[in-house]
Protein backbone atom coordinates (compact mmCIF):
# COMPACT_ATOMS: atom_id res chain seq x y z
CA UNK A 1 0.00 0.00 0.00
CA UNK A 2 1.86 3.43 -1.39
CA UNK A 3 1.54 6.67 0.08
CA UNK A 4 -1.02 7.97 -2.16
CA UNK A 5 -3.41 4.94 -1.93
CA UNK A 6 -3.18 5.73 2.43
CA UNK A 7 -4.31 9.50 1.31
CA UNK A 8 -7.35 8.79 -0.64
CA UNK A 9 -8.51 6.55 2.11
CA UNK A 10 -8.09 8.72 4.71
CA UNK A 11 -9.43 11.48 2.56
CA UNK A 12 -12.39 9.10 1.28
CA UNK A 13 -13.00 8.94 5.30
CA UNK A 14 -13.08 12.46 6.24
CA UNK A 15 -15.31 13.32 3.50
CA UNK A 16 -17.79 10.21 4.09
CA UNK A 17 -17.66 11.59 7.83
CA UNK A 18 -18.74 15.05 6.98
CA UNK A 19 -21.21 14.33 4.00
CA UNK A 20 -22.42 10.88 4.10
CA UNK A 21 -25.06 10.27 1.85
CA UNK A 22 -23.16 11.47 -0.80
CA UNK A 23 -19.79 9.57 -0.14
CA UNK A 24 -20.82 6.26 1.48
CA UNK A 25 -21.94 4.95 -2.00
CA UNK A 26 -18.21 5.54 -3.28
CA UNK A 27 -16.82 3.67 -0.30
CA UNK A 28 -19.27 0.73 -0.67
CA UNK A 29 -17.87 0.90 -4.39
CA UNK A 30 -14.17 1.39 -4.19
CA UNK A 31 -14.02 -1.85 -1.07
CA UNK A 32 -15.41 -5.26 -0.22
CA UNK A 33 -18.75 -5.13 1.31
CA UNK A 34 -17.63 -6.18 4.88
CA UNK A 35 -14.73 -3.29 4.40
CA UNK A 36 -17.31 -0.92 3.08
CA UNK A 37 -19.39 -1.66 5.42
CA UNK A 38 -17.23 -1.02 8.49
CA UNK A 39 -15.42 2.53 7.04
CA UNK A 40 -18.77 3.52 6.62
CA UNK A 41 -20.14 3.28 10.37
CA UNK A 42 -16.86 4.81 11.65
CA UNK A 43 -16.87 7.13 9.34
CA UNK A 44 -20.65 7.93 10.13
CA UNK A 45 -19.84 7.36 13.78
CA UNK A 46 -16.98 9.71 14.04
CA UNK A 47 -19.30 12.32 12.09
CA UNK A 48 -22.19 12.23 14.47
CA UNK A 49 -19.79 12.67 17.42
CA UNK A 50 -18.16 15.33 15.34
CA UNK A 51 -20.74 17.53 15.00
CA UNK A 52 -22.15 17.22 17.99
CA UNK A 53 -19.55 18.30 20.01
CA UNK A 54 -19.33 20.91 17.87
CA UNK A 55 -22.67 22.14 17.80
CA UNK A 56 -21.66 22.87 21.94
CA UNK A 57 -19.16 25.25 21.06
CA UNK A 58 -20.96 26.56 18.51
CA UNK A 59 -23.81 27.39 20.93
CA UNK A 60 -22.12 28.79 23.91
CA UNK A 61 -20.23 31.12 21.62
CA UNK A 62 -23.48 32.24 20.33
CA UNK A 63 -24.56 32.37 23.72
CA UNK A 64 -21.45 34.09 24.97
CA UNK A 65 -21.94 36.99 21.62
CA UNK A 66 -25.86 37.57 22.67
CA UNK A 67 -25.01 38.25 26.09
CA UNK A 68 -21.65 40.14 25.41
CA UNK A 69 -24.25 42.16 22.85
CA UNK A 70 -26.58 42.89 25.48
CA UNK A 71 -24.49 44.51 28.27
CA UNK A 72 -22.89 46.33 24.96
CA UNK A 73 -26.64 47.44 24.62
CA UNK A 74 -26.24 46.78 20.82
CA UNK A 75 -28.59 43.89 20.76
CA UNK A 76 -31.65 43.57 18.47
CA UNK A 77 -35.08 43.11 20.48
CA UNK A 78 -36.94 40.30 19.41
CA UNK A 79 -39.68 40.61 16.74
CA UNK A 80 -43.03 40.76 18.26
CA UNK A 81 -45.98 37.97 16.29
CA UNK A 82 -47.87 40.65 14.77
CA UNK A 83 -51.98 39.66 13.69
CA UNK A 84 -50.43 39.66 10.26
CA UNK A 85 -48.07 36.92 11.57
CA UNK A 86 -50.82 35.22 13.08
CA UNK A 87 -53.34 35.25 10.80
CA UNK A 88 -51.07 34.17 7.90
CA UNK A 89 -49.79 31.02 9.92
CA UNK A 90 -53.63 30.16 10.99
CA UNK A 91 -54.89 30.50 7.07
CA UNK A 92 -51.33 28.57 6.04
CA UNK A 93 -53.10 25.51 8.43
CA UNK A 94 -56.17 25.83 7.13
CA UNK A 95 -55.06 25.38 3.58
CA UNK A 96 -52.81 22.42 4.35
CA UNK A 97 -55.62 21.04 6.20
CA UNK A 98 -58.24 21.03 3.55
CA UNK A 99 -55.55 20.16 1.23
CA UNK A 100 -54.87 16.79 3.23
CA UNK A 101 -58.91 16.40 3.57
CA UNK A 102 -59.23 16.70 -0.24
CA UNK A 103 -56.42 14.91 -1.58
CA UNK A 104 -58.09 11.89 0.88
CA UNK A 105 -61.03 12.16 -0.87
CA UNK A 106 -59.21 12.06 -4.16
CA UNK A 107 -57.25 8.90 -3.28
CA UNK A 108 -60.73 7.09 -1.67
CA UNK A 109 -62.27 7.61 -4.95
CA UNK A 110 -60.19 5.46 -6.38
CA UNK A 111 -60.24 2.83 -4.03
CA UNK A 112 -56.54 3.54 -3.03
CA UNK A 113 -56.09 3.60 1.10
CA UNK A 114 -52.43 4.98 1.81
CA UNK A 115 -52.47 5.53 4.84
CA UNK A 116 -52.33 1.94 5.77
Amino acid sequence: MDWLEIIANVSLFIWTALKFMVFSPVVALKFTFLTGLLMNISAGFTGVSFFFFLSDYFMERAHQKRVRRLINGTAKPKKTFTWMNKFLVKEEVRVVWYSHIDSDVYFNSFGINYHS
